[in-house]
Parts: structure tokens; C-alpha cells; sequence
């Protein structure tokens, strides 16, 4: 989203942007309410194209004084 967001005022068109997890949004999409949506979840859905932009990454960080973890990387 951070990729993306930044991009859409370039589209010249009004943006409304909703914020939920993957199956509403892709749910508004089905109804023709939404042109898009930009979700982690890959959908196999006849009639909706996935493009993915990019590969998410998470981070996990302990508090200091858990020293008997080990790196799983």
C-alpha cells in the first residue's frame, strides 16, 4: 500500500478509498462498486485479473530480554 497509495493522485480521477480485509473488498469488486482493490490475498475469481505488485515481508522483533530465541531466517 505504501508503493501504491503515493501513485493515485497521478491517475487524474477521484479516489475513495476503503479500508478491510480482502474477501469484502474483493466482494465490492464482484458488484462492480469498486474499479480495484489491492489486497495481500491472491483470489482465483472468473472475470477478476491478479497482478501481483510485490512481495509482502514481515518482521517479527522480540523484546530485549528474550534471548533464548534464535533467528528462524
Amino acid at each position: 500500500m505504501e508503493k501504491v497509495i503515493p501513485l493515485l493522485p497521478r491517475l487524474k480521477t477521484c479516489t475513495i478509498s476503503t479500508f478491510g480485509t480482502a474477501d469484502p473488498l474483493l466482494e465490492l469488486l464482484k458488484e462492480d462498486k469498486v474499479d480495484i482493490v489491492i489486497t495481500s490475498k491472491k483470489h482465483v475469481t472468473p472475470g477478476i485479473e491478479y497482478v501481483k505488485l510485490y512481495d509482502e515481508q514481515f518482521v517479527l522483533s522480540p523484546l530485549p530480554g528474550w534471548k533464548c530465541l534464535k533467528r528462524i531466517v
